[in-house]
This record gives C-alpha cells, structure tokens and sequence, in this order.
C-alpha cells in the first residue's frame, strides 16, 4: 500500500502540513505573537494572552514535534492517526483563515499571516485527499 517511504497521498500530504505549521510557529514566535495579542486585546477590553514568550515557543515546540511523530503512522495508513489527521487539517484551516482575518480586520501584519495562506492550502489538500482516501469514497 505504501507507494515509497513517506506513504501515500494523505501521508506526503501530512508530512507537508507539519512542516509547513513549523514554519507558521517559527514566524508566530519570531514575530511575538504573545506581545501582539495583548496590546490588541487590551485596548479593546479583550481577554489578553498571559503566557510568555518562551512558554508561547515551547507550546509550538512540542506542537510540532507531536505533529511530525505522528506523521509515520498518518504515511502507513493507521486508522487513529487518520482520524488526528482529519482535526489537524481543520484546526490548521481554522487557524489559518483566525491570522488572515485578523490581519483583514485590523489591516495591518499579524504574526503567521505570511505562512496562514500554506497553512490554507496544505489544510485544504489533507482535507481533500482523507476524504478521497475514506472507504467508500467516489
């Protein structure tokens, strides 16, 4: 079943994701999101992140670590890890449309939203290829 080492089109698909979530929370905590969500939030009387920095780095850390050693079993096709697959493409659309919409609305940079549009996309196509890859699919 296993086309070549990263696995099928849902395993090459979640391989892709994940990387490209790194590079999301690399921008995330380059761009210190944390700083960013309170002084917008603050103003507007908006619960405000508390965490810090390195709590915030920490948190992506262990995300993207979690996302990557779960990706070998996304590739091999285990029903638990498709199931992982199937929430991480829509938490990654959601938050990938949550840093656009931010940015549209505040009109100004976000932090993430350079890397929001991949998150979209890499979502989309996880997405698109688990349902294509479902038993009984068309």
């Amino acid at each position: 079943m296993r086309a070549n080492a990263l696995g099928s089109t849902v395993g090459r698909r979640f391989w892709w994701l994940s990387l490209i979530q790194a590079a999301h929370s690399i921008e995330e905590v380059l761009g210190d999101l944390p700083e960013f969500g309170r002084t917008v939030a603050r103003p507007r009387g908006l619960p405000a992140p508390t965490f810090t920095e390195s709590t915030f780095a920490a948190i992506n850390l262990g995300l993207v670590a979690s996302l990557l050693a779960v990706a070998p079993f996304v590739a091999a096709g285990r029903g638990w890890a498709r199931v992982i697959a199937g929430v991480v493409a829509l938490v990654e659309l959601a938050n990938g449309l949550a840093h656009l919409g931010e940015s549209a609305v505040l009109g100004r940079y976000v932090p993430g939203s350079f890397t929001a549009p991949l998150l979209l996309v890499a979502g989309a196509g996880l997405a698109l290829s688990l349902r294509r890859a479902a038993p009984g699919s068309p």
